[in-house]
């Protein structure tokens, strides 16, 4: 039993959300979060004395708290997929529009925990909370057999864990988030494969 909460946290490790490794491992979100509230014993890690302090650009500064803002999120796949802030938030529902909605809002689950159901659906055009997760699970879907839909979010959660990471790393460790979640996003079919 133990051995499949650890396959699970490995899915969740891998940016998967917690819909879709309920989905791949039939384990409760409940179980799974406490599960993963349980302490772990581990080494402490060695520090590194650093003597100089470091400056990090003005971009990566922003994200150096723990927070992603929703609308950063947002206007990071309306950019991606050629779209403007204004049509993510219209009553459009063509397909063209709708799908990099659904992205945004699966992103802004995974990336904003602060923010409830309602509250994306706000930043989203005043849509129900009900819309929101109809959105996310569809998402949470289609990853497992699309993989243009896959690498989409995988590249949008991995662009902002990635500003996240550099805000908190020092200079030499920047990395482009695009490349730091590809071979997440690799081993995430693999993954889903094998549990099916």
């Amino acid at each position: 039993m133990s051995q499949d909460y650890a396959y699970a946290a490995k899915l969740l490790d891998r940016g998967l959300s917690y819909a879709a490794v309920n989905q791949a491992t039939r384990i409760p979100e409940a179980s799974l979060r406490a599960f993963l509230r349980r302490p772990v014993k581990r080494e402490p890690e060695a520090v590194e004395v650093r003597t100089a302090p470091v400056r990090r650009p003005a971009a990566v500064q922003r994200f150096a708290t723990a927070r992603v803002n929703g609308r950063d999120v947002i206007a990071y796949v309306a950019s991606r997929h050629d779209l403007t802030l204004k049509t993510m938030e219209s009553q459009r529902r063509t397909r063209c529009v709708a799908r990099p909605r659904q992205i945004a809002m699966y992103a802004l689950r995974e990336l904003c925990p602060h923010l409830s159901l309602p509250a994306i659906g706000r930043l989203l055009g005043g849509r129900d909370h009900t819309t929101i997760l109809h959105g996310v699970r569809h998402i949470s879907a289609l990853m497992l057999h699309d993989p243009d839909v896959s690498e989409a979010v995988c590249e949008t959660i991995g662009h902002f864990r990635a500003l996240q990471a550099q805000a908190a790393a020092p200079e030499t460790m920047l990395v482009d988030g695009a490349m730091a979640f590809r071979a997440l996003c690799e081993g995430y079919g693999q993954a889903m494969k094998a549990a099916a």
